[in-house]
This record gives C-alpha cells, structure tokens and sequence, in this order.
C-alpha cells in the first residue's frame, strides 16, 4: 500500500532528509497517496448527492477540495511538478510580448484543452497533477461542479448526466448548460495570460510532507475503513494492513 510505503520512507527522515532523491520520492509518494484517497472522497460526494444528503456533501466535497488545495502546495516544493515553471520557460522562447502570449497560450493549450481553436474533442487528454495548473484550472473546475450540484441540492431539483453527449467515453466538451458554461471558462483560462507565480518552487518539502501525511493518514481511517485497518506496531510505524484480497 502506498500509505505503508510512505510511512516506512518517513521512518527515516531525520537520515535521509539532505538527499535530493529521497525529497523528490516522498513529495511524489505523498502526491499517490493523495490521489488514491481523492477518488474516495469524491464517490462520497457523489453518493451524497444521489442520496439527496446535503450535509454529507458538503462534508465531502469540502474534504476534496480542500485536498486540492494542499496538493496543490506540496507539488509547489518541488519544481518538476511546476505549471509556473512550464509557462515561465515557455514566455522564456518569446522575443516581443506578442511572441510570449502565444508562448505560453501554447503551453496552456498542451496540458488542459490540447490545442484545437474550435471546441476540442480530446480535451484533459495531457493532464498533469502540477502546480499552479491544480491552484488555477483544475481546482476552479471542481469547485464549479460541486457548486452546480449543491445548487440542484438546495432547489431539490435533480441533475443527471445519463445520456449526455460522449465523447471518446467521456461527456462531450458542451454535453449540457453546465459544461457549455465551463467550456467558455476553460477556453478564456487558455486565452489569459501571466499566470506564472514567483517563485516557481516554494516551501520545504520534509515539513510540508509531514505535515500532509499526518493529517491524510488520520482522514484514510474514515474512508478505508471498509477494507484496511489501521495498525500500530512496536517500532512505531503506522501503516494500513489489507483486510481483503488481491
């Protein structure tokens, strides 16, 4: 389980915490664990809504956005999982202003619409779990949906989203009302520019590490808790135990 790799890589954090290595592991071990718990969280959400039960949707849908938020902070530690790194080499190619507008529209395009000037039909196609693109496209997005979803919650309206435009799997860009205003937003967020934040990279990652996965590991209780339980063993080392089979 990741949850047991992370806290066996944190046993010896005190050794290990000058390797550039180990730093750049326990931020992307931490990112997977996140990640893994995420989706839980929101299938909560989402059985939430379809139950009509408004407080438990807000409960978690506010614990996933929330997640976004500091997933958004712990990739910030570390620049390899920066958007504003990507942008700031990609103003970097431009001579005028013009050239770096198109710069880093281009880039913006690459990891969120992938290109297209009309509607894209691949869309989210080159996602990336990055920084500043969690911060500034991808959390708005989600807080948009759950927005729409608590709105049909205190109307006592339904949403449903069965038999909606597909594509390749997925709703179409402008499946419904909700999606044709998102696509607007998307399509604006390509257009804008000076995205990037100074720094690229901010905070350290040991603190921020530690930090999240105390707080995650005592939140993984509550969601696993149908399958894996939570152990304390001798040489302190907290970890998950898979109760059921592979």
């Amino acid at each position: 389980l990741v949850i047991r790799a992370q806290s066996l890589l944190l046993k010896d954090i005190d050794k290990l915490s000058a390797s550039r290595p180990y730093r750049f592991d326990i931020v992307d071990v931490q990112r997977q664990l996140m990640t893994n718990l995420g989706q839980l969280i929101h299938r909560q959400a989402a059985e939430a809504f379809r139950k009509k039960d408004q407080r438990a949707f807000t409960l978690h849908s506010g614990r996933f956005l929330e997640m976004l938020a500091d997933m958004d902070q712990l990739l910030r530690t570390r620049s390899e999982y920066s958007f504003d790194r990507w942008l700031t080499e990609a103003r970097s190619w431009g001579d005028t202003e013009e050239e770096k507008n198109l710069m880093e529209r281009d880039a913006t395009s690459l990891v969120t619409i992938w290109g297209a000037d009309g509607d894209p039909r691949i869309f989210d196609y080159s996602w990336r779990e990055w920084s500043g693109l969690i911060n500034g496209y991808y959390l708005p997005r989600w807080q948009k949906f759950y927005a729409m979803l608590q709105q049909h919650l205190d109307a006592g309206t339904s949403y449903e989203e069965a038999g909606l435009p597909q594509i390749y799997g997925r709703e179409a860009f402008r499946a419904n009302d909700f999606y044709n205003g998102l696509a607007e937003w998307e399509l604006a967020y390509v257009d804008s520019y000076g995205k990037a934040r100074t720094p690229v990279a901010e905070g350290d990652e040991v603190a921020m590490v530690k930090r999240l996965f105390d707080k995650y590991l005592k939140l993984s209780q509550e969601y696993y808790a149908g399958g894996v339980k939570v152990t304390e063993k001798s040489s302190g080392e907290r970890t998950y135990e898979n109760l059921g089979e592979e």
